[in-house]
This record gives structure tokens, sequence and C-alpha cells, in this order.
């Protein structure tokens, strides 16, 4: 099986599995509440133009990454979302992650390995069309700006001179090196208010992790 073949098999079981921990941490929830606290219920978390929200998470399903390479840091993501109306959104987003790749050995006998810290820089639209109480389910579209920041670190010098048809791939002295893009991608994701202001959220889709989880704050 290929790693895009794994990655795509942990992606569908995360999109079945999503909504399962949402309605979970509901149940848990409702259950943990005493009668008295149930019937002083806290109201349903309302929506409205103006609201801006905070979120932090982390990756657990890094999307710059594969099979034979060594996460450094943990994808990390912040956005900052503004309530255009009750059910749309614009969000600023921010992500970052670092890995280091496999040992890349050539027929001059050469060795290097490269670290790529990788930064993505994005702006979201986002639709909120379901709506439980104070559970919040959105989708929407990113334009992002990708940038990495590779660097490579020799482990054996060349041998032997190197010619153009000599190499089974290019080395780091030739190569078609990684270069800034931008790049749209979808996403969906919830968020369930356990006060409040203070929600925990879950994202599926483009990003810099597949999938997401962490912490909001709506001001």
């Amino acid at each position: 099986m290929t790693y895009l073949n794994i990655q795509l098999t942990t992606l569908k079981k995360l999109l079945i599995l999503l909504p399962v921990l949402f309605f979970a941490t509901s149940v848990v929830t409702a259950q943990t509440s005493s009668k008295e606290d149930a019937k002083k219920e806290r109201p349903a978390t309302k929506f409205r133009k103006g609201d801006v929200e905070f979120k932090v998470g982390v990756g657990i399903l890094p999307t710059f990454t594969n099979q034979d390479s060594k996460i450094l840091t943990q994808p990390v993501q912040a956005s900052l979302s503004y309530r255009v109306n009750p059910i749309f959104s614009l969000d600023a987003y921010a992500g970052y992650s670092s890995t280091l790749g496999a040992v890349e050995t050539y027929r001059d006998g050469s060795s290097y390995q490269s670290q790529n810290d990788f930064l993505l820089l994005g702006l979201r639209a986002s639709a909120h069309m379901i709506r439980i109480k104070n559970v919040d389910v959105y989708g929407g579209m990113m334009l992002s700006y990708n940038k990495p920041f590779v660097t490579t670190t020799t482990l054996a010098e060349p041998m032997i001179h190197q010619s153009s048809d000599a190499l089974i791939n290019p080395t780091p002295f030739n190569p078609e090196g990684p270069k800034s893009n931008f790049t749209i991608g979808g996403y969906i994701g919830g968020s369930y208010y356990f006060a409040k202001n203070f929600n925990v959220f879950g994202e599926i889709g483009y990003g810099v992790s597949l999938a997401t989880v962490g912490l909001g704050y709506k001001f």
C-alpha cells in the first residue's frame, strides 16, 4: 500500500470519527450535568455579525511529509475569524510544520539530507449552514501561500566526477527545488462550545495538516 493510499484511508476514517467525537463529547457533558444544573441550563451559544473568534490547533495528519520523513515539529495552526453575518465568516490562517527528509544517496557516492520548515498563510471563507445547540458545523475554501524553507546538509562528498546522465535523481546542486506557490483547497470542521465563549474544534481538509484538533475562544 502506498503512502498516498495510507493517507487517504486515514482521512476517510477521520471523516467518520469526527462527528462521532462531537456526539460523544455532547453526551458525556450532558450526563455529567447535575439535576440542578439541568434546571438552570446554559443558554445556547449565539452567533452574530461582528463576532471574532481565535483558534489554535495541532495537526494529527501532516500534509507535507511522507513515510520516510521524520516530524521535527508537529503541525500547528492559528486562525482569526470575523463573522460577516451569522452564517458566513472570513478567516486569516497561519500554519507551520518542520520535517527531516530521508537520506538521499547518489551514484557519485555523495549523500544529503534535507530539512523542510514549511510556512502556510491563507485567507479562508467559511459557510456555517448546520446549527445544533452549542455546535457549529462549517466548511469552506482557502486561498493559501505556501513557503518551504529547505536546508540541505551534506553527509558525504562526491567521490567521482558526475555527469548529467549519471544520476538517478538530481542532486541538491541541480534540483528542481521547492518553490513558493499559491493553492486553493477546501475543508470542513465543527466546534463544540462547552462554555459560553470556549470551544473545542476539529477540522479535516487542506492546511498544514489534513486533520487538526484544538481550542477556540469567541470574543
